[in-house]
Formats: structure tokens, sequence, C-alpha cells
């Protein structure tokens, strides 16, 4: 195992750098090294798991995922299914929109064309695709403008995978393989988390949306229809709290007797003022009154829910608003009974439902105003002893102030005592440059020294070779080197950072109030234009978005249950169903090579039990490694257990041949039967009832007979 301590001073920050780092140096340099002819073809059977610190997973779940990889060379990286463990109501509403987000989305993506994200918390990436040109030279491009941090920096895993896309690789998932992450338990560390991959998920799908026409022309495992369905899905998420704000308005107007244009007055404000606080106070002030929103406006969800239930009794069965509701309650419960051992992820769909404003409305809001935050967040949080201090510092505080005056009366003191002698700050100031001048900051290894001083163990120096110090030395100074603290290029991209926020919430504001105040206007209207409604009673607007939402989840639904059946085809194909009833297959070459050997030599320890050893005189025969003997071509494509290749097979024999003559004296045969080198022999290794190769005795027939 080799493990990187990471400088700041030394290599750039935060994780990209890290992984293109770890990229250059175990796909390129390593791999160069061991497989410097066939590196092109090595790459393409070597893989890479990403995982978090904190996730839980069972090796079959990375077997699974390597069985799908196997079966197509132009899929780039696989993502297994991630269930949010922790505790809370947090957590909760996570895992039903984990399980919504992978049962519907995800197979979606994977049947229609190709998956946009593989979290870095739980995938397996192809090595051959990591070191594309097209895609690791661009994935250590430096920020050039405000934009690019919001892309690059904010969601690495997406934007890797989004430049798999664009060079023609597929990415699918594979709902076989499980594993588990911790999720945020708390309302802070949620809202925090969103707000950086939020901004990054809409970014890169913009980008894609926008060189629809390369990737549809680059990569052949995406159409025409996959990119509309992308960009169907940008337009209805930068929509979507607009549509809330209706169907709260239309609430308040349904259960409190308001008019239309005072429901929609009073169900806004709110908004309007969450929005002016995100752009003057701190995120922790902002992130209190989000909190505070949200709690009221689950009881406001109440309300929702009356005013939804008396337009389903006044309005008929086939009415658009009572067909869809049905439709979506449908579409989750067959969802769920297609996934039996989740179903319970769909308990937690009330939590979600009364938390529709808060995470679509406010949580939308909190980030858009928040764009030009480019910090991580939920990883710059201080640990729990720093929080500990800082919260005991107050109880001490009283006790710091006593020393400090104890500590200025002692100084006041000795200098009374010897005018001229140092006083105490004097002291400890040249203490401290001693302490300074000590350490060695051009020694790079003094600050590991100092970190190990206690250690029990017994260290090692190694040095690197002169060819990976040329490696380090290029790829530090080419991609790794930390920048310079350039003000003036800072300044740019903050510029540009909160020119970016102010035109994003300009435009997210005006699109959704447009929405809601062509919705409210359409409602209101309804006499006037009773010509133009539906049947004379729906309104047209509205009708439209509920059938591109519908549209939008019978896709999903579809391409789900064929992801179900695949599914379930893998679990089928790895798995022994009524073996007792079933045939045996037929062994492989392999198989029967190690039964054989293991029969051999389990006799071989019996009679060495009873009789004495065989004679130290003994040579083992010869045998030619390189002797090429498979049944097929493909078996010397890989060298498992199950399928060695052709000098794994002739290791098998001479181990076979080696243990037979051994046995050469123990086991006594009709002399008359074999002749070994044309001479007489008192035994043989053979064992009865066992059949072995003969093109190791040399045999004459007279008569029909063996002689």
């Amino acid at each position: 195992m080799t493990v990187h301590l990471k400088d700041k001073k030394k290599i750039r920050a935060r994780k990209r750098w890290s992984q293109v780092m770890y990229m250059y140096y175990c796909l390129l340099y390593k791999m160069g090294k061991t497989y410097p002819d066939t590196i092109k073809e090595e790459l393409k059977k070597t893989f890479i798991l990403t995982l978090d610190g904190d996730v839980d997973f069972e090796p079959k779940s990375v077997l699974r995922m390597m069985d799908r990889m196997k079966m197509n060379n132009r899929v780039a990286a696989f993502c297994g299914r991630i269930h949010p463990i922790g505790s809370g109501p947090m957590v909760w509403y996570q895992q039903f929109e984990y399980a919504v987000g992978h049962w519907l989305q995800k197979a979606c993506e994977h049947i229609f064309g190709s998956v946009l994200c593989c979290p870095g918390c739980f995938s397996i990436f192809r090595a051959s695709a990591l070191v594309d040109d097209n895609v690791l030279k661009t994935y250590t491009k430096e920020p050039e403008e405000g934009k690019h941090l919001v892309q690059f920096e904010q969601g690495e895993d997406r934007w890797l995978c989004t430049l798999l896309i664009k060079r023609g690789y597929k990415i699918d998932y594979c709902a076989a393989s499980d594993a588990k992450t911790f999720a945020p338990e708390n309302f802070w560390d949620f809202f925090v988390q969103r707000r950086r991959w939020s901004p990054s998920t809409m970014a890169n799908m913009i980008d894609l949306v926008l060189c629809w026409k390369q990737i549809v022309q680059n990569n052949r495992e995406i159409n025409h229809l996959f990119m509309l369905y992308q960009l169907v899905l940008v337009v209805t998420s930068v929509l979507a709290p607009g549509t809330v704000l209706v169907m709260i308005a239309g609430s308040f107007s349904s259960v409190l007797s308001l008019k239309p244009w005072n429901a929609f007055f009073v169900a806004v404000t709110p908004v309007v003022l969450f929005a002016v606080l995100c752009l003057t106070v701190t995120q922790k002030k902002q992130l209190l009154v989000a909190a505070i929103l949200s709690t009221a406006y689950t009881f406001v969800m109440v309300i929702v829910t009356i005013g939804m239930i008396l337009n389903i009794v006044s309005e008929t069965v086939l009415s658009p608003s009572v067909i869809f509701l049905i439709f979506v309650g449908a579409v989750f419960l067959i969802s769920a009974l297609l996934h039996p051992q989740e179903f319970t992820c769909l308990l937690p769909g009330l939590l979600y439902y009364v938390s529709v404003p808060s995470t679509f409305i406010f949580l939308n809001v909190f980030y858009m105003c928040n764009l030009h935050d480019i910090r991580w967040g939920t990883r710059e949080s201080k640990s729990p002893s720093s929080q500990t201090q800082g919260q005991s510092g107050n109880k001490k505080s009283f006790m710091r102030l006593l020393i400090a005056l104890v500590q200025q009366y002692l100084q006041a003191k000795l200098g009374e005592i010897n005018p001229n002698g140092p006083d105490l700050e004097q002291v400890e100031r040249q203490q401290s440059e001693q302490h300074v001048e000590m350490i060695n900051y051009e020694d790079d290894s003094y600050w590991i020294k100092s970190q190990l001083t206690d250690s029990k163990q017994r260290l090692k120096k190694y040095l690197l070779s002169k060819d990976e110090d040329t490696f380090w030395t290029y790829t530090i100074h080419k991609y790794l080197k930390p920048l310079e603290n350039n003000k003036k290029l800072q300044e740019k991209f903050n510029r540009e950072l909160i020119s970016l926020r102010n035109n994003c919430v300009y435009g997210f504001f005006m699109l959704n109030f447009m929405l809601a105040l062509a919705l409210l206007q359409l409602q209101v209207s309804k006499e006037s234009l009773n010509g133009f409604y539906i049947a004379g009673k729906y309104e047209p607007l509205s009708v439209t978005f509920l059938s591109i939402f519908a549209i939008l989840l019978l896709t999903q639904f579809i391409f789900m249950l064929s992801h179900r059946w695949r599914t379930f085809c893998h679990f089928i194909s790895s798995t022994k169903v009524f073996e007792c009833f079933c045939s045996r297959r037929k062994k492989t070459k392999a198989q029967e090579f190690q039964e054989h050997l293991k029969e051999i030599e389990h006799d071989l320890e019996e009679d060495e039990e009873a009789d004495d050893p065989p004679p130290n005189n003994m040579n083992e025969p010869d045998v030619d490694y390189d002797d090429f003997d498979c049944e097929t071509i493909s078996d010397t494509a890989s060298s498992s257990p199950s399928r060695p290749n052709a000098r794994t097979f002739n290791i098998y024999r001479h181990r076979i041949q080696t243990v037979r003559n051994k046995k050469l004296h123990r086991q006594p045969i009709n002399e008359c039967l074999y002749h070994l080198d044309h001479g007489r022999v008192d035994g043989s290794f053979l064992r009865p009832g066992v059949k072995y190769p003969s093109n190791i005795f040399h045999e004459d027939r007279r008569g029909g007979e063996l002689i």
C-alpha cells in the first residue's frame, strides 16, 4: 500500500487534482513501466474502483459491476445503487429521494442513452477511457472564467462523466450492486451539500444540451430523443418553483376563501423576502430563515392537501389533475413492488411530499443566490474537537483573564527587581525564534518525521528512482503546481461569479414569475376565455404542464421496466437456482486439471503417512512452459482460476507429473502391462479407476495385446 501525504504548499488543493495525480502516476507511469509494449491493451482490462471513506459494500457488488463492464468495451464507467444511511428525518427524506432517482431516472438514462453521473462514492471506471487524450487532458484544464469554477470544482465526478460522454463513451447503472454511505443528518448540512451539487448538475446538463450535435455525432449510444429528454428535464427543473407556488396559491384560494390574487400574494411574499435575505446576509442566517420557512410551509402543505381533495371532489374522475395524481401514485407503487428489498424506501414518501416547498422553492432560491460561493462547505467544517473547544472557550475565558492578570503582575515585579534584564515578552519571542530556526523547511521529510516521532514502528527510508523522480518533477510542474496567489485573477473570478449569480437569479425569478402570472391569469379569466379552455373547463397551460410531467414519468417508468428485466437476468445468470435438479455443466480443462491434481496430492499424503518418502535423487520431468495447448484462442485471454492461460496449463501438467513420479515406487501393478523406457518396473504411480494420458508410456502391441 502506498500512502501519499498531501502538502497543499507543494500540490494543488481539491479532490480533482488528487485524481489527476493518481491517474498520471498509476495508469500512465506505473503501467507504462510494467507493460511498455502492450499498455493500450492492458488499460482496457484495468479498472479503478472509486469509494468514499465511509462507504460500505459487499464484494459481490463490485463483481456484478465488473460482469456488466466486460460486456461492452465502449462502457467507460458503471455506478451502483447508493443507499443513504444515518438517522433523522433528513436521512429518511433522502432515502426516498435516492430510491426514486435510481428506480426511475438512472434506469431510464441507462436504457435510453447514457447515465450522466457516476458518483465518486461507489463507481468503477475503465482506465483506457480515463487516459483518453480528450478526457484526461481536458480534465486537467485550469479554470479561465468564473463559470468554470462552478462546473469544474463543485462536482468533479459529474464533469468527468460529461467529458466521457462527449468523447463517445457510455456510462451505465447496475442496480444489483448496492453500497451504503452516510448522508447529511441535519437541515444545515443538507442545504450546504445541495448548494454545491445543484449548480454543478445544472451547469453540466446545460453544457450537454448546448453540445447536442457533437454528442449525437460522436456517441452512438445517444440519439436526438435522449437529448430532447434532457432539455425538457432542464426546463422543468428551472420552472418547478413557479408551478409549486401556483399550486400553493390555488389551495389558499380554495381552503381559505381568498381571492386568487390575494392568495398568490400571500404565497409569494415569503419567497421574495427569503431571496432578498440570501442576497444580503450571511449563509448562517440564510439557513436559519430557510429552516423556519421550511417548517412553516410543512403546515401549508396540509392546506394544499385539503385544497387538492376539494378540487378532486368537485371534478370528475376523468379530469386531468385526478388522472395525473392516480398515475403518479401507481408509478411509485409499482416501482416499489418491483424493488421488493427496497419497498420500505416508499414509506418516507409522505415526508418528501410535505417537504416539496422546502426543496423545490427555498433550496433553489438558496443555491441560486449563493452561486458565487464555490466553497465545499461540508468538507471545510471544523472537527468535533475544535467545535467542542470553541464551545468551551467561553467557560474558560474568565480563567484565561485571571492568568493574564497574574502574568502581567509578575512581569511588572520582575522589571522592578531587575530593570536592566530582559522582559518576559522578549524571552518568549527569542524562544519562539530559536524554535523556528530549528525547523528546516527545505527538508521535505522534516514534517513527516515530526509527525512520526512517537511511532514505535521502524520506518525504512525509500529513495525514488531517477525515472520516478523525473516523472514527479515534470507532472507537478505541468499539472499540479499550486497556482500563484494572483490577486488580479481572483478579483476577476469574483467579479465574474457575482455577475453570473446576478444574471441567473434575475432569469430564474423572471421565468418563474412569468409562468406563475400566466397560470394565475388564465384561472382568473376563465369566463372570458371559456372557448379557449379544453372541454370548456380545463385550463390549457396547466394541462400542458401536467402532460409534459406525465410523459416524462411514463418514459422513465417504461425504461425502468426494461432495466428491471435486465437486472433480473443478471441475477439469474450469476445465481445457482435449483442446483440439485439441474444438470451439471461440462467441466473445463482447467477444472479437470485442478481436481486431478488434488486427488493425486491427497493420495500422496496418505502414502507418506504409511511409507517412507521417495528418494531424494528423483528428478522432476522437464516441461516446456511456453507450449500452447489450449482448446480455443479465448482460453488465453485471461488467467483466472477457472480459465488459466497456456502457461498455467503447463504448470498444472508439471505439478501433476512431479507428483506422479514421486508415487512411482508406491503402488504395485502387473508388470506385464506396461514398459517404461523399455525397462521392467516394480510399481507405478497409477490409481485404479483414473484415466491417465498414455503419451508418457512406450507401448508395444502384439496380437492385439499390450505387452
